[in-house]
């Protein structure tokens, strides 16, 4: 995992699927350093997503592998406070994580 960040593993049930990552910033500014990662079982990144500027974009994350239990990890950058997410299944608009589900918590 990357160093000052929490881990989640979430896991997936279907045939290989998208996900919908959702990165919102509430200040309007983008993200300021922060990223979000998706990591596989050995806490390899698969994939980097960020917000450079505004209050919102929508990235599809393809090709999720059935049964796989995947990480994420998300930074703070320079205004954790100001920064949200949040992960769907493309198919059927379920909410999979999001930086309040579970307790999760931004370092």
């Amino acid at each position: 995992a990357k160093s000052g960040s929490a881990l989640k593993s979430i896991a997936v049930s279907a045939p290989t699927v998208d996900l919908i990552l959702h990165l919102n910033d509430t200040y309007g500014d983008g993200w300021n350093g922060a990223d979000f990662f998706l990591l596989d079982a050995n806490g390899d990144t698969l994939a980097e997503y960020t917000l450079d500027s505004g209050y919102s974009t929508a990235v599809t994350v393809e090709d999720v592998s059935p049964g796989a239990e995947y990480g994420v990890t998300v930074t703070s950058g320079n205004w954790g406070g100001e920064i949200y997410w949040s992960l769907y299944n493309a198919e059927t608009g379920e909410l999979i994580l999001s930086r309040d589900s579970g307790g999760y918590a931004i370092v």
